[in-house]
């Protein structure tokens, strides 16, 4: 006998006491757009869950401090220098 993972699709009832201005405001948009309240609270929540609107990460600069080269080695050509390094050694293997 096979056995098949229960999918549901169902609803979850629970209890919402909101305050008296909170389900004024409810009511009111619920009777406006011709939609249950159930229905404005899910889309207001969902609003709110998912479309928060993300905290910035704090700002930060970047001290820029001496490297301590030596004279006469350019910064700009490290890069180039290291590739030079890297293709010495794989000559001499």
């Amino acid at each position: 006998m096979m056995h098949l993972p229960m999918m549901h699709n169902t609803t979850m009832r629970t209890t919402f006491t909101p305050t008296t201005d909170v389900y004024e405001q409810l009511r009111e948009m619920a009777k406006r757009s011709g939609k249950s309240m159930s229905s404005i609270v899910n889309e207001l929540l969902r609003k709110a869950i998912w479309n928060e609107p993300r905290e910035m990460p704090p700002k930060y600069r970047v001290r820029a401090k001496p490297l301590g080269l030596r004279q006469g080695l350019d910064p700009e050509r490290l890069s180039s220098l290291l590739t030079e390094l890297e293709t010495s050694d794989f000559d001499h293997s």
